[in-house]
């Protein structure tokens, strides 16, 4: 199964994944996600552009941020999680998605 998302849409196919992933870890892996998954493609993806701008919300929250994010998002949490490739194709002259490489 492939999974994939553009420009927005590849945050909620982000966010999506990270949700079944850890619904999969709560009930002994009964869907079997991380297996199903072949691969993330994702174009114009402005996942770095959300995180660098949730933190120049609040400095003093930084560190619980983090720390809450690292709690429903196991592909940044641990490499275990990311056993398909993760692919952004973007363009060079997209300001929003230009620029990362994951």
């Amino acid at each position: 199964m492939a999974i994939v998302g553009h420009s927005l849409g590849s945050v909620i196919a982000y966010d999506t994944l990270n949700g079944l992933i850890n619904e999969d870890e709560r009930n002994g892996r009964k869907t079997g996600i991380l297996k199903r998954t072949s691969i993330l493609l994702t174009f114009g993806s402005p996942l770095d552009k959300i995180a660098f701008f949730f933190t120049l919300q609040s400095k003093n929250a930084l560190h619980i941020r983090e720390l809450l994010a690292e709690a429903v998002q196991p592909m940044i949490v641990d490499y275990q999680y990311r056993t398909f490739p993760w692919v952004n194709v973007y363009s060079p002259n997209d300001i929003i998605a230009a620029g990362w490489i994951l």
